[in-house]
């Protein structure tokens, strides 16, 4: 009887541990391999980005638009601090400021327009990206590493230049708020850098009719509504009173302005009338137009920018019969 009873539960023990084996373990997962999980494949871009600074800063394109920037921004600020006063009031900083924005926002569009639509035209009539597809890189990869090969050269000449420029206001005189020139150095390459990821993304859209079409609403977009957001932001940042005399005379600079401005910007007069603030007390724009708009654009554009290039890439990958043969072949070689 104790025989059976021990045999009995001995069979009990093993189909209980049977169960357990069976039932699945609850563990969470490793935090590590999720965020790898859903970050990119990104494999490539290294060698695409080599490739693409030196195609970007040789020859004298390059050379001749740094010129030209450069002396946008060191006469303008010049210009600007030294100004007749009944124009402005050129004993401002925060006005000098503005006025150097609103010059140097006109060149920086040109600079977008040469890092970005030169090579997306090139694209369009030569297939770069096909070539390139030939070597071990993802979609993802050849996106990236052409975005920051077009984009870091010209950051790198406007952040120094826009710099060189507050100097010079700086040394006539005074230099403006902090705020102020935080956001005249740093907005206006985002800006441009918006405008570069999403001008790549849509470079991989097949067909190419579409894809220059895109292109080109684009910068139709980007010239009227977000190239203004430069200054708006500096206006905003100065947070002084303009109520009066001093609203007049940026005004007047502004119309001043718009007869060469225009010419690709056509509604830069208008929107850059409403980038200082008329109250200080409540922060608000003229037409009641809030302060913090231009920061709030831009934060959007940039996550937009970065979704439409997702899906441009996907799109491209997806529609493209030689894609998958190409990274196939490379992929098992990629992690030697």
């Amino acid at each position: 009887m104790s025989t059976g009873g021990r045999e009995g539960s001995r069979r009990n023990r093993v189909a209980s541990d049977a169960l357990s084996r069976q039932r699945p373990s609850v563990t969470l997962p490793h935090l590590p391999s999720v965020l790898k999980s859903l970050s990119p494949d990104v494999r490539g871009w290294r060698p695409t980005f080599h490739q693409q600074v030196l195609a970007e800063t040789r020859g004298r394109k390059f050379l001749v638009l740094v010129a030209i920037y450069g002396f946008a921004a060191v006469a303008g600020g010049y210009g600007a601090s030294s100004g007749s006063p009944e124009r402005w009031d050129p004993t401002d900083p925060s006005v000098d400021l503005f006025i150097l924005s609103l010059i140097t926002t006109f060149f920086a569009g040109l600079l977008g327009v040469a890092a970005s639509f030169d090579t997306f035209f090139r694209e369009r009539m030569n297939g770069t990206f096909d070539t390139m597809l030939v070597r071990p890189a993802t979609r993802e990869g050849l996106y990236l590493g052409k975005s920051l090969a077009q984009f870091l050269p010209y950051y790198l000449v406007m952040a120094v230049f826009n710099d060189l420029g507050v100097l010079v206001i700086g040394r006539n005189v005074g230099y403006p708020g902090p705020l102020q020139v935080a956001v005249f150095v740093l907005v206006t390459p985002l800006v441009m850098l918006i405008f570069v990821l999403l001008l790549n993304g849509i470079s991989f859209v097949r067909p190419s009719s579409f894809s220059l079409i895109c292109g080109l609403i684009l910068w139709l977009f980007f010239s009227p509504f977000v190239w203004p957001l430069i200054p708006a932001s500096i206006g905003a940042a100065a947070g002084y009173d303009v109520s009066g005399t001093a609203q007049a005379d940026i005004r007047s600079d502004i119309n001043v302005l718009s007869n060469w401005v225009d010419m690709s910007n056509p509604m830069f007069a208008s929107i850059g009338t409403v980038a200082v603030t008329g109250n200080d007390a409540s922060y608000e724009w003229v037409y009641g137009i809030p302060a913090c708009l231009p920061f709030v654009s831009i934060t959007l554009w940039l996550a937009l920018a970065l979704v439409v290039g997702t899906r441009c890439v996907r799109s491209y990958g997806m529609n493209r019969p030689g894609f998958r043969r190409h990274v196939l072949r490379w992929l098992p070689h990629m992690g030697q």
